[in-house]
């Protein structure tokens, strides 16, 4: 999905003829406002896979990380040190989306979505009304990593393919506040103390991403989701 997706970019199709730039850099900051962050060679991207200097087919390789990360439901990576402890039967596969409504953390497949997705795959006549297609992560994905220790836990496909976090991104998810949605392994042990030691209901210090009235969560790229779900026409 990776490759195809980044030599549709490189062939350079277009349905849009003339000035193409101002769509690709368009923004909706005034002029002579500051910017946030630099704008992306491509509205095609996943906000962690933007690295085009360090990648073999540079921004057209930001693009098929995004081909992976829409039609599949996130980029897949490996545990590539699990897969050296138990070569016979490595682990289950992770994605890493980036999609509104959806956590910013790795998770780790589980058997039913993955069989679902190999037997889809390597179906002869795929039936595409029942595709699995995107798989994204619901409270059921227990297994999760925040994706800034994911190269620590040697979670990935290509050991370049994300730079290692700075300093500045360390202390930001550090002070990011947890979530339901990014953390549903919490839910479920505050829901095992209040079931079976609760006088007091524990409660979770954030609702989920996304309900009313919930807290800003800084794991949240806005404008980056903006700019991944909008496509040049």
């Amino acid at each position: 999905m990776h490759e195809i997706g980044t030599l549709l970019f490189q062939l350079g199709l277009r349905m849009h003829e003339g000035d193409i730039e101002s769509i690709d850099q368009w923004d909706d900051e005034p002029p002579d406002a500051t910017p946030v962050a630099p704008l992306r060679p491509t509205l095609f991207n996943h906000h962690a896979y933007i690295h085009d200097d360090i990648y073999p087919s540079g921004v057209a390789d930001m693009a098929g990380y995004w081909a992976e990360n829409r039609v599949l439901g996130g980029v897949t990576v490996f545990d590539r040190q699990g897969e050296q402890r138990v070569p016979a039967f490595p682990p289950n596969a992770y994605f890493h989306s980036c999609r509104h409504g959806v956590t910013y953390r790795y998770y780790q497949l589980r058997d039913e979505q993955q069989g679902a997705l190999l037997s889809f795959l390597l179906a002869r006549n795929p039936d595409s009304a029942n595709s699995p297609l995107p798989i994204l992560a619901d409270n059921h994905n227990l297994v999760r990593v925040n994706e800034e220790h994911a190269l620590q836990h040697h979670l990935y496909r290509d050991e370049w393919e994300r730079k290692p976090p700075t300093q500045w991104h360390l202390r930001k998810m550090g002070r990011a506040p947890r979530s339901t949605l990014d953390y549903p392994e919490a839910e479920a042990f505050i829901n095992y103390i209040n079931a079976n030691f609760g006088t007091v209901d524990v409660t979770f210090p954030y609702p989920r991403r996304g309900a009313a009235g919930h807290r800003p969560d800084p794991n949240e790229e806005d404008g980056d989701e903006e700019r991944e779900q909008g496509a040049p026409s």
